[in-house]
């Protein structure tokens, strides 16, 4: 599981990835996403809503290496405790397929708006 550490409204850096095969004859290498969407869902640890609702679609940067980036939403961060991000694949013929481990992110207070 990846557990990120970020500060309350915080809005960069962008959150960048790259989605591996866990398992199988493909182990540890890049995933093809070419032609698929991805999308970031974020939500607040013991919470029940969406906090990116309408901003979650990630942008993909290497398609055929599996690399993309989240660029985070002035919302997003806005409350500081621990978050968890699920990472969900639409490939072309819209079948789906979601990363089983969510991201953990931690987020402190920041100084000037405790």
């Amino acid at each position: 599981m990846v557990e990120l550490k970020m500060v309350r409204n915080d809005t960069k850096p962008d959150l960048l990835f790259t989605i591996l095969y866990a398992e199988g004859p493909n182990k540890d290498t890049a995933f093809d996403l070419t032609g698929c969407t991805v999308h970031l869902y974020l939500k607040k640890t013991g919470g029940t809503t969406l906090k990116n609702t309408g901003h979650t679609q990630c942008t993909l940067t290497d398609e055929a290496n599996g690399e993309g980036k989240y660029t985070w939403d002035a919302d997003d961060l806005d409350e500081k405790g621990t978050y968890k991000a699920e990472v969900e694949i639409t490939f072309v013929d819209t079948t789906k397929q979601t990363i089983y481990d969510p991201a953990v992110i931690k987020v402190r207070a920041d100084y000037d708006n405790v």
